[in-house]
């Protein structure tokens, strides 16, 4: 393989690694499984079940007073059944903001599947950049004449 590709493999797997991290940094801290997010009070006003392709979803629209965000906010959120299914409208929840950005702190986008997806997702991106990195070095010392 060209050092040309080795070099672009190393720079999107890197950029790409830099995204999952980021990501998944922001998933802990909605979670609650790591400090940054400021957790708010919200109240459900309303929910919705639609179906696409055999899968359900689970949306819910939530309502909080957020001064960080010019006071009442609304937003709108999925989640996992046994997460939604007890809510109804006027339940009380939480939800995190996270920089400019809210979210229902049980949200699918801070699930159990989407750690275990971009946990895969960074081990591949860790994998492309060891290959790479292993490709150059292997250039590097055949290149030496050792």
């Amino acid at each position: 393989m060209s050092i040309a590709k080795q070099l672009a493999i190393l720079i999107i797997c890197a950029l790409l690694l830099s995204y999952t991290a980021s990501k998944l940094n922001k998933m802990r801290q909605i979670s609650g499984s790591r400090s940054g997010a400021r957790i708010y009070p919200a109240i459900v006003i309303d929910k919705s079940q639609s179906r696409s392709r055999q899968s359900g979803y689970y949306d819910i629209r939530w309502e909080a007073d957020i001064p960080e965000r010019g006071g009442r906010v609304t937003g709108e959120d999925r989640a996992e059944y046994p997460d939604w299914a007890p809510l109804q409208p006027g339940s009380p929840i939480q939800v995190a903001l996270v920089g400019k950005e809210t979210y229902y702190t049980k949200s699918i986008y801070a699930g159990p599947g989407n750690f275990a997806f971009d946990y895969g997702l960074l081990t591949v991106e860790i994998g492309g950049i060891l290959f790479a990195l292993g490709g150059l070095a292997w250039r590097i010392k055949k290149g030496s004449g050792e």
